[in-house]
């Protein structure tokens, strides 16, 4: 009996090998948020648009990367999978607190990450939208600084965000807080080290738990969302 995945695969198949092209592509690059629970996030974003669309879906984050590290490997490693067979593609860039851990200038460095992405596509004739979620809480265990560097990261990414941004999206409660929304930086610090112990939804204080609570409600189904409405599906 076949199976009703195994029937969707195969209508897609058939469309996709019919007109050898695709109607999007959606890409993403980042840190272990994108790896974690065998690359849950982008799995659940391609199983909340199955079915709507021709859609190549492609995940190229690697755990433990900065944005140092993503921009020394763009050229030989991004680079060559912007090709003119995808008209438009959806790129989610998810990086942050590793460079926030071991780096300098997150903000200026995504920035400058994406539009080296918008470069490249405009070279191949590609439309290429920017997508970026706020950062998770993270335990930062003893070093409230990077705490509050996290969340700065995050208040300038809503409100004064970078040119080659296109697009933000912006993680809610239980898995992230904002500082504007706390009367001093102690209260925001311990507000978000409780939401990162919180093993409902944080695995170790950095990641998310498997399922539905995880990556799945946190960040794939806005961003799903968010390119359902811009595609208009």
């Amino acid at each position: 009996q076949v199976s009703a995945v195994d029937a969707l695969m195969a209508t897609f198949q058939t469309e996709a090998y019919r007109t050898g092209t695709y109607d999007f592509g959606v890409y993403m690059s980042g840190n272990s948020h994108t790896v974690y629970h065998n690359s849950q996030t982008m799995q659940n974003i391609s199983y909340d648009l199955a079915g709507l669309a021709e859609i190549c879906f492609l995940q190229m984050g690697i755990s433990g990367l900065t944005y140092d590290q993503m921009l020394a490997r763009q050229a030989s490693i991004i680079y060559p999978r912007i090709t003119d067979t995808i008209s438009t593609i959806y790129f989610v860039v998810w990086e942050g607190t590793n460079q926030i851990s071991g780096g300098t200038d997150t903000l200026t460095k995504l920035n400058t990450y994406c539009g080296n992405l918008k470069t490249e596509a405009a070279s191949e004739g590609i439309t290429l939208v920017t997508i970026v979620p706020t950062l998770l809480a993270r335990e930062f265990p003893g070093e409230d600084a990077k705490i509050l560097a996290s969340g700065e990261y995050n208040t300038d990414l809503i409100g004064s965000t970078p040119a080659n941004v296109d697009h933000v999206v912006q993680i809610a409660s239980p898995y992230t807080s904002y500082r504007g929304d706390f009367g001093s930086d102690a209260a925001f610090i311990a507000d978000q080290r409780a939401l990162a112990q919180d093993t409902t939804y944080f695995l170790d204080g950095t990641h998310l738990v498997d399922g539905a609570l995880g990556y799945r409600a946190a960040v794939a189904k806005p961003v799903a969302d968010l390119i359902k409405t811009l595609e208009g599906l």
